[in-house]
Formats: structure tokens, sequence, C-alpha cells
């Protein structure tokens, strides 16, 4: 999953000015890693929140304030948590998107944006 991501943020790098945007355009959550106790409840007064997706794209397109994309390793499911964002995000007028590749996510991203 991790590497997967770390793809797509190095393409957009390289890509996102034939979409006329800027590179901090596209951001990630950090919501997963392994994090020591102290660490973890000093994110969460910060306002970290379980479920948040990976990767956002600040960009309104087709209607949407912008695209939520979430990496998942080839037998990932969305936690339940996910699922409650999801649903939260749309209602609030952004796409949301699963990837379980690279590829996947960058083909997503170009669809959204085109």
């Amino acid at each position: 999953e991790s590497r997967a991501q770390r793809a797509v943020v190095n393409w957009w790098a390289a890509s996102n000015r034939n979409f006329n945007l800027p590179a901090c355009v596209l951001h990630s959550v950090p919501n997963g890693g392994f994090r020591s106790v102290v660490t973890a409840s000093i994110m969460k007064a910060e306002g970290q929140r379980r479920g948040v997706f990976d990767l956002k794209i600040n960009a309104a397109r087709k209607g949407y304030h912008g695209l939520w994309l979430e990496m998942k390793a080839r037998d990932g499911v969305l936690t339940p948590e996910q699922i409650e964002f999801e649903k939260a995000m749309k209602q609030q007028g952004y796409r949301c998107e699963v990837a379980w590749s690279s590829f996947e996510a960058i083909n997503k991203i170009t669809t959204y944006l085109t």
C-alpha cells in the first residue's frame, strides 16, 4: 500500500503541470503507520481522525469539490470508519475513490481531472 501510494505521489510530481495544477494540490493524510502512544495522543488531539482517506486532490472538477483517494493493498477492504468517511464526504460534494494499485489510482486521478 505504501509503495503504491509513493508511486502515485512520484507520478504527480512529474505530471501535475499536465493538468495546469501546482504540486501542492495533491497531499497525503498521515493516518496509517505505527506510532508511540504519546505521538498518537498528540496527533489525535491535533485533529487526526480514523478513516480519513490517504490522498486528496484539492481541485474542483465535474461538479465535485475535490477527490479523496484511498489506497488499498490487493486484498484490502475499507474499514467501518473509512466507509463512514466516504459517505460523509460524498454528502459534502466530494468524489471518493478506492484504488488497489498505483496504476488504478493514477487512472482515477487522470479521469477525474480531465
